[in-house]
């Protein structure tokens, strides 16, 4: 039986939390499995902007209370890029190609307010997955990015989507629009990706809020952690709204 939870471990590197540094690491090596199994390439889905990022997860807690993540995708903010001084995702994505130069994805970028890079989205090739699975797990992700980006305060995000496997579709079914035409990336094989921009998660088609609607219920019961200037906070909605606290050894 599982028991799928959403769990967010934003800026990683400042967590001092062993269960967010645990998931954080299996999730890491998920990706890898994932990616290892769909391209030939010798490709690392990790960099440095894993420490600093916002890792989704949907994970299976075992009734030891021990997390496994079943499906996962990271997001990186504009703020956190300039806050660690590291290149935002959509940009150094587009290094090498013929859109590195890309005047309409540096305007999105130059506006007012936060915007994120949204990427890694893999399912852990270790889970046997059903079709009944399959679209549970999905439906967990589009509540996440339901929910996600209006929790911490901003509504626009960008993300490529491989042509390959479909991702271009679930991103377009998300609310995302065109950004660049289709292009090849190098790293992936050549496969062919569609970078797309989502405006305003605010405005939600009505098939997407039907799905957030349904696992309402596990957002609501998520799991957060994030750093604080002194702490690491556990926000675990299952336990009355409380906040765990757990401080940094001195």
């Amino acid at each position: 039986m599982i028991n799928l939870r959403l769990v967010i471990i934003d800026e990683p590197i400042h967590v001092d939390d062993p269960e967010a540094c645990e998931l954080w690491r299996k999730a890491i090596w998920s990706k890898e499995k994932g990616y290892r199994n769909h391209y030939k390439s010798t490709i690392i889905p990790a960099g440095a902007d894993d420490f600093i990022a916002t890792h989704l997860i949907v994970a299976d807690q075992k009734p030891s209370g021990e997390m496994i993540p079943v499906a996962m995708y990271k997001s990186l903010r504009l703020s956190q890029s300039l806050k660690f001084n590291l290149p935002f995702g959509a940009l150094q994505l587009l290094k090498g190609t013929q859109y590195e130069n890309s005047r309409v994805v540096n305007s999105l970028i130059k506006e007012n307010g936060d915007i994120s890079y949204d990427s890694s989205w893999t399912i852990n090739p270790t889970y046997k997955i059903s079709s009944k699975l399959s679209l549970t797990i999905r439906d967990c992700m589009t509540t996440l990015a339901c929910n996600y980006h209006l929790s911490f305060g901003f509504s626009r995000w960008i993300a490529a989507g491989s042509k390959q496997y479909k991702v271009d579709q679930y991103l377009k079914w998300l609310g995302c629009e065109e950004l660049l035409p289709e292009f090849s990336l190098s790293i992936i094989d050549g496969a062919e990706v569609q970078m797309m921009y989502h405006p305003n998660t605010k405005n939600q088609n009505e098939s997407v809020l039907r799905v957030a609607e349904k696992y309402q219920y596990l957002w609501d019961t998520r799991i957060l952690f994030k750093p604080t200037s002194n702490a690491t906070e556990k926000v675990n909605t299952t336990n009355e709204n409380k906040i765990i606290t757990k401080k940094k050894a001195a």
